[in-house]
């Protein structure tokens, strides 16, 4: 564990120092917010000008930032010659305990200042790089040899390798929510990976450190032997709880100073996430939200309230703001945990429009005085299920009234006995037919007069026979005149309705005899 003892120690000597203003030649700095993480420092200088550093005091890569200016201040990255590790400055990046030298001009008869922030985040480029290159720092060192860049293109192809490695993603989370042991997990897993180990090996080899991809799975299990990740993120994790930046400002009073107030420390509200669980499956549309929200020092003012958030790639890139899914503004709901600090409130999927798949969620935490912190803690992947409702069944709809009946045809036949008045006789109709289309509860027999000729129009017909489902003969016995021809129609009938009318066809017979005279043969009708 000597890897470990000496980082510490390097550690507490580092946070040792103070943090002063100094001044040279008029140009002063101000590490008054630098909380610990940068120190600002004055090399030379004279009223117009100066020469100056910013140094990293914990022992990781870090993101490096130039605030607007103000006045007739400007500072630029020094000459490579006086500085050679101004190759990061200009790409945003400052070393383990390392330092970045600028050269700044002022205009004494405006005065003016100009900040550096030194941050420590997954949220920017230049965050995500630090990360990169701070895992090729954790092989190089294990090798003991330090690496070594030509140029800001040759870093950013280095960093590129690493950083689109798949794996890579899980040191992001770790980071986030701040677990050691997944990091380390993590890191000692991908280093067994060959195509890990290529990627590495090409980083390494551009940054000029010439490895073979067969000592990489012996480094990973030095990673895990040494506890050497362990160390390095336990330095990361002190400088993440404590402050995720720090602010060094360089600035040339204006010839009539005015009283400034004393910079007021950044407030930043605490957070802890209670539910859901990172990994968890909703398998409904309502997703419960529960988090401890806290002031982080004595005298910060009280939380006001905390917004639960949600993302999903069709809202756009993650560094847009996420969905509000829902918020929270007095503590209760899971009160049985028994903390009077817990936020809590439900959030229905579906009304968010929120897909099926993986979602991630986060929560802000807002104080009275309008102070916030941003995903307090970290982000958390879930995974929504949602249960496929089978189609409703249709209801059948009921069947309309059938089609007529078909193939209906008429035939006749003289009756007996027969007590029919002078000229007329005794006839037996009979009507045939099928059943036509659609569903039939019963047929209806209508007769009507057809007039002095067969096949003339049919007219009166009224009702004469309602028959049921499977009877298709009926046999009508009349009197009728020799001179009156009788017609015949069939219909199909069903709760919906009746159909129309088939009427029949007659297809021959044969005639009646009249009662008086008596015919000398059987009339037949044509």
């Amino acid at each position: 564990m000597r890897v470990r003892r000496l980082f510490a120690l390097a550690l507490l000597a580092t946070l040792a120092l103070p943090a002063p203003v100094s001044a040279a030649g008029g140009v002063q700095v101000d590490n008054s917010l630098a909380n610990g993480i940068a120190q600002g420092a004055i090399v030379r200088g004279d009223p117009a000008s100066a020469v100056v550093t910013v140094a990293n005091r914990y022992h990781f890569w870090a993101a490096l930032t130039l605030n607007p200016p103000t006045g007739g201040a400007q500072l630029r990255p020094a000459s490579l010659l006086e500085n050679p590790d101004g190759i990061y400055g200009r790409i945003g990046l400052i070393g383990p305990s390392a330092s970045s030298t600028w050269d700044g001009t002022f205009d004494p008869a405006r005065g003016g200042s100009q900040a550096v922030w030194v941050h420590y985040d997954l949220y920017t480029a230049s965050g995500a790089t630090a990360l990169g290159l701070t895992v090729l720092t954790i092989v190089a060192d294990t090798f003991g040899a330090p690496l070594l860049a030509k140029d800001a293109a040759t870093v950013d192809a280095a960093v590129t390798l690493v950083t689109s490695l798949p794996t890579f993603a899980g040191l992001e989370d770790a980071v986030r929510n701040r677990d050691v042991w997944a990091f380390e997990q993590d890191l000692s897993t991908m280093l067994q990976s060959k195509a890990v180990q290529g990627a590495i090996v090409r980083a390494l080899a551009l940054l000029g450190l010439n490895v073979a991809a067969a000592a990489l799975p012996v480094v990973g299990t030095v990673v895990g032997l040494l506890d050497f990740s362990q160390t390095v993120f336990d330095l990361m994790r002190a400088g993440i709880e404590q402050h995720t930046s720090g602010q060094v400002t360089f600035e040339l009073a204006a010839p009539t100073p005015t009283p400034t107030a004393t910079p007021t420390p950044t407030v930043i509200p605490g957070g802890r996430w209670i539910a859901p669980a990172s990994g968890a499956t909703i398998s409904g549309t309502t997703l419960h939200f529960a988090a401890h929200a806290y002031p982080m020092h004595p005298g910060d003012p009280p939380i006001d309230h905390v917004n639960f958030t949600i993302w999903w790639p069709s809202l756009g890139t993650q560094s847009r703001p996420w969905k509000l899914a829902c918020a929270a503004f007095s503590p209760g709901g899971d009160l049985s945990i028994g903390a009077s600090d817990v936020y809590a409130c439900d959030a229905d999927l579906a009304a968010l429009g929120a897909p099926p798949g993986t979602l991630r969620v986060s929560f802000d935490v807002y104080d009275t005085a309008g102070d916030r912190n941003l995903a307090a803690n970290g982000e958390h992947r879930i995974v929504w299920s949602v249960p496929v409702t089978p189609a409703p069944t249709a209801e059948p709809s009921p069947p309309g009234p059938p089609g007529p009946p078909v193939n209906v045809t008429l035939t006749n036949q003289p009756d007996s006995p027969c007590a029919a008045p002078t000229g007329e006789g005794c006839v037996a109709f009979t009507v045939s037919w099928a059943a036509g289309s659609g569903s039939v509860q019963g047929f209806r027999v209508y007769r009507g007069i057809e007039g002095a000729a067969v096949n003339a129009t049919c007219q009166g017909y009224q009702v004469i026979a309602t028959l049921t489902v499977g009877v298709t003969t009926y046999t009508d016995h009349v009197v009728q005149m020799l001179d009156a021809f009788n017609c015949y129609a069939v219909s199909e009938y069903n709760d919906a309705g009746e159909s129309a009318k088939a009427e029949a066809q007659y297809i021959g017979g044969v005639g009646f005899v009249p009662s008086n005279p008596a015919p000398s043969a059987a009339t037949s009708l044509p």
